[in-house]
């Protein structure tokens, strides 16, 4: 990545219809399927069947390389300087949050936190974890250009849903998308 390259503005209207579109599509897939994972194997299925292909055909990203599954981000008030994000959308493509001196300092785009539940529950007892929320309230505070999603979801034997809070401007819109079935 050329430090001098510049950097996209992607509309948050943007990240969220793609977002919208892949977690709808990844939720039809997991119950015709009755696809089965933990939490990693789901931001995973998600992000390579789904998102990515989603954000390049909509132009919102022009290189997979502006995703990062499980990478660090600069980390608000705790003793640690970074924190691991389940999916980030980074402004330019072989982003990371590390500058010249290896501080964290470079933010991403857009931040997908994902819970993913896979032994009990049913779509309408998914709830986005406080924790989550009140990170990407701080992450999108004051930065109209950065919005945050607290996906949760499920699949069990008899259920398939997801529930995702949308965080933009540090206000959550709960249950911006709310998807859940019985498993076919």
């Amino acid at each position: 990545m050329a430090e001098d390259e510049p950097i996209r503005q992607l509309a948050p209207e943007q990240v969220d219809a793609c977002v919208r579109s892949a977690i709808s599509g990844f939720i039809e897939f997991v119950a015709r399927t009755r696809w089965l994972g933990r939490e990693n194997e789901a931001v995973n299925q998600f992000v390579l069947g789904f998102f990515m292909p989603h954000a390049l055909k909509a132009g919102m990203i022009t290189d997979p390389t502006q995703l990062g599954i499980e990478v660090a981000v600069p980390q608000f008030g705790s003793g640690k300087m970074q924190a691991r994000k389940d999916l980030v959308v980074w402004a330019r493509p072989g982003m990371t949050c590390f500058d010249e001196d290896w501080k964290p300092t470079r933010f991403p785009v857009a931040v997908l936190e994902w819970k993913w539940q896979r032994n009990r529950g049913s779509p309408e007892t998914l709830v986005n974890f406080p924790y989550d929320l009140a990170w990407l309230q701080r992450f999108t505070e004051g930065h109209p250009e950065r919005v945050g999603y607290a996906v949760a979801g499920l699949s069990t034997r008899q259920h398939v849903g997801v529930t995702v809070s949308r965080v933009f401007a540090g206000a959550v819109t709960p249950k911006w998308l709310a998807l859940g079935e019985a498993v076919r």
